[in-house]
Formats: C-alpha cells, sequence, structure tokens
C-alpha cells in the first residue's frame, strides 16, 4: 500500500512506531532510497516549560527544573500536571505497554521477570561503564540459572523497544568508534525514578542522562569520550562540529575541579567544552575556554 502511494506521488507518508525495527528488514528494503527516519524523544527542558505556559500560564525554571530532574519528560505527565506517585505510576504504566506490545508480544521472551530485571538493572547504573557480562554476573547472584545469551538478547529486545539506547565510546585523538567500551542510557530519566526510585547519590547519572537526550534532540551524535585514557563524560558531533560535555554534581574541592577541567582541557581543538553542575561553584567562569554552567542553564542554552 505504502509503494503503491509513493509511485501515485499524491501524499507525504508518516509512519510512526516505538519499536527501532520498524522500518528494518524488509520494510527497509521495499522502501529504500525513499524515506528519512526521524527520532522521536521526549520533552526536552525547554518544552517542558512551553507545556507549563501553555496548560497553566506561567512557568518557573527553578521549580520546572527540579519536576524534570524527578519525573522526565513524558508529555502526559506534563499535560496532566502529575507529581509524585500519580507520575510515578503513568510512568511505569507506560513502561510496561511497552515491554508487553513491543517485547513480549513479539519476542521469545520465556522471563518477563528477567527482562524487568535487566532493566532495572541499567537504571540503577546509568552513567556507569557497563557490559552484558557485568549485568549477567548481576543478575547470576540471584538467579545461577540465567545464561549469557539470554541477557544478550534480553538487552537487545530493550534497546529494539528504544527503552535504552547502547552509547560507545570515541577516541578524540585517534577519532574512532571504541565498540569495547559502552554505557546505557534511558530514553527518559523519568522511568529510572519509577521503576527504582529517586536517589540523590546517582545525581551525575541523572544529569549525563539528561545531556544525553538533549544533544540528541537537537541532532547530535553522542559519545562517551576517551581522550588519551581521560574519559570526556559526553560527546556531541553535529555538521562535522563537536561539543565536549563533562557533568558532576558539585565542584567539592580543588581535586574534583582539577580532574573535571583537566580533562578538557587534554582536548586540543577549539570546539565548545563544558563543566556542567547541579550546584554553585564557579558558575559561568570561563577557564582556558571551558565554561562552567548549571545544568538548567545548559538545557536551555541556544548557542550550541
Amino acid at each position: 500500500m505504502i509503494r503503491s502511494l509513493i509511485a501515485e506521488e499524491c501524499c507525504d507518508i508518516y509512519l510512526t512506531g516505538s519499536n527501532s525495527r520498524l522500518l528494518s528488514g524488509e520494510f527497509a528494503t521495499f522502501l529504500s532510497g525513499r524515506l528519512n527516519t526521524v527520532d522521536v524523544f521526549t520533552l526536552t527542558l525547554s518544552e517542558c516549560l512551553e507545556f507549563e505556559r501553555a496548560y497553566r500560564g506561567e512557568a518557573d525554571v527553578g521549580a520546572i527544573f527540579k519536576k524534570f530532574l524527578r519525573f522526565g519528560g513524558f508529555p502526559s505527565v506534563w499535560r496532566k500536571d502529575y507529581g509524585g506517585s500519580e507520575a510515578d505510576s503513568e510512568i511505569a504504566d507506560i513502561v510496561s505497554a511497552i515491554m508487553m506490545r513491543d517485547i513480549i508480544s513479539r519476542y521469545p521472551v520465556k522471563n518477563p521477570d528477567v527482562l524487568g530485571r535487566i532493566l532495572n538493572y541499567l537504571c540503577d547504573n546509568i552513567g556507569n561503564l557497563t557490559s552484558v557480562n557485568n549485568i549477567h554476573t548481576a543478575l547470576q547472584s540471584d538467579d545461577k540459572g540465567i545464561g549469557k545469551d539470554t541477557v544478550y538478547s534480553y538487552v537487545g529486545y530493550l534497546e529494539s523497544a528504544c527503552l535504552i539506547t547502547k552509547v560507545t565510546a570515541f577516541d578524540i585523538r585517534g577519532k574512532r568508534h571504541l565498540s569495547s567500551t559502552y554505557k546505557y542510557y534511558l530514553a527518559d530519566i523519568g522511568i529510572k525514578n519509577a521503576l527504582v526510585g529517586f536517589r540523590s547519590k546517582d545525581i551525575s547519572g541523572y544529569m549525563e542522562n539528561m545531556i544525553y537526550l538533549e544533544l540528541r534532540s537537537r541532532g547530535y551524535s553522542v559519545w562517551i569520550g576517551d581522550n588519551n585514557g581521560r574519559e570526556i563524560d559526553l560527546v556531541g558531533e553535529k555538521n562535522g562540529r563537536y561539543i565536549y560535555v563533562q557533568a558532576v554534581a558539585e565542584l567539592s574541592g580543588e581535586k574534583v575541579v582539577n580532574r573535571e577541567f583537566g580533562n578538557l582541557k587534554g582536548i586540543d581543538d577549539n570546539y565548545p567544552k563544558y563543566v556542567v553542575t547541579l550546584e554553585d561553584g564557579l558558575l559561568n567562569a570561563d577557564v582556558d575556554g571551558i565554561i562552567c554552567c548549571r545544568i538548567a542553564d545548559f538545557l536551555l542554552r541556544e548557542d550550541y
């Protein structure tokens, strides 16, 4: 049907779906050269402000950021002005529907409980380098019968349903990708809070996930960075231009300052470099061309 409509040149066609394999395999072959794929994300912080102004007339940036940090950017949460347990329940229901519709009903999932435990493990470890081996080892501590092949398959199913994204490393000096090092980020930070609860000790991971989604929503390809053994939290590239970001809850002492700024100082180019914090400290400072700002200000910037 779609091919016949294309042949008639009578309309533009938009296919939407929550599964990344919608246009893979046979579909992609049928429509080869005739389509563009557009990734759709949950709301960014600036879009949450737009929602708040549209539905309630005014918006305080500080209050909206706190809600965004706690509940993420699912549109239904903002449209209905949910908070607390209502928001968590709404998000948990969305995740449950995706798990059932886009994974369990499509793939040979023999143990849905293990699938849920894998997602919970990834929620617990956003911002941390991880691997399927790590996940398998953690699950085996409770259930020796879980096979590594099962974990590989289930992680792939979560990726295909767009609940998680695997982000590989990028060798900044060599300008090459390192497939052996990677992290997983969530499609929305609200998923972590709804499934495993909000934990302030994980704040750097929250920040990385939010910055990752912000850059992706602006059209950047995003990786974690490796600069001669020094980790750069996030590296973005768009149209041949790069951006480098370090995310840290607070610059608590000289050692932390030297680490976060030092990792960026070692990058020998003139592309934008940011140290993004949750708390005050060196705010709006420019240290050797490295800009330090609050995460809310970074997410709302228009000049990168």
